[in-house]
C-alpha cells in the first residue's frame, strides 16, 4: 500500500485525525507522551513551547490536532495558545495536559483537559472522543475539575 493510502487509512481510522503537534516542555514527559500517541497510531511532531507550535503553524504545517501542556514558561502557556489557535485556527481541535488543578480551573470550559497522570487508555479515549466531537469543550471525563463538579451536583 502506497505511504499517502495508508495516512489515509490511518486517519479515518482516528476520525480524520493523524497528524498530532504536541507541544510540552518537560524534555521525560514529553518523549513519552510521543510514544503513548504513537503506540495509538498517530504522527507525532514535538514542539517546546507555544511560540514554535504557533510559528510552525503560522508557517503553513499542517496538522490535525494539537496536544499541549497548559504549564510552560514564557510568555504563551498552552491555554494562551488554545486560545490564539482558536482564533487563527478555529476548526483545529486542541487537546489540554495538566498535572496542576489550579491550571485546569482557568480553561473555564473552554477547551477539554487530561489531567496527569495519564496513560494509554485514557489518552486514547481522549483522542477519540475529540475525533468525534463537533464541540471539543464538552469531552467528559476531561472537563476542568470546576465543570465536572457542576455537572456532577458538588
Amino acid at each position: 500500500m502506497p505511504a499517502a493510502a495508508a495516512n489515509d487509512l490511518a486517519a479515518a481510522s482516528h476520525g480524520g485525525i493523524h497528524r498530532v503537534l504536541l507541544v510540552g516542555d518537560n524534555p521525560d514527559v514529553s518523549p513519552a507522551t510521543a510514544e503513548l500517541l504513537e503506540a495509538l497510531g498517530y504522527e507525532v511532531q514535538a514542539v517546546a513551547d507555544a511560540a514554535s507550535a504557533l510559528s510552525l503553524l503560522e508557517g503553513g504545517e499542517t496538522v490535525d490536532l494539537v496536544f499541549s501542556d497548559i504549564v510552560m514558561p514564557g510568555p504563551m502557556d498552552g491555554l494562551a495558545l488554545a486560545r490564539a489557535l482558536r482564533g487563527k485556527f478555529p476548526r483545529l481541535p486542541v487537546l489540554l495536559a495538566t498535572g496542576y488543578s489550579e491550571a485546569a480551573l482557568n480553561v473555564n470550559d473552554e477547551f477539554p483537559i487530561l489531567h496527569k497522570p495519564y496513560g494509554l487508555q485514557d489518552l486514547g479515549t481522549a483522542m477519540s472522543n475529540l475525533a468525534r466531537s463537533d464541540n471539543d469543550a464538552n469531552l467528559l471525563p476531561f472537563l476542568p475539575k470546576r465543570a465536572y463538579e457542576r455537572q456532577n451536583g458538588y
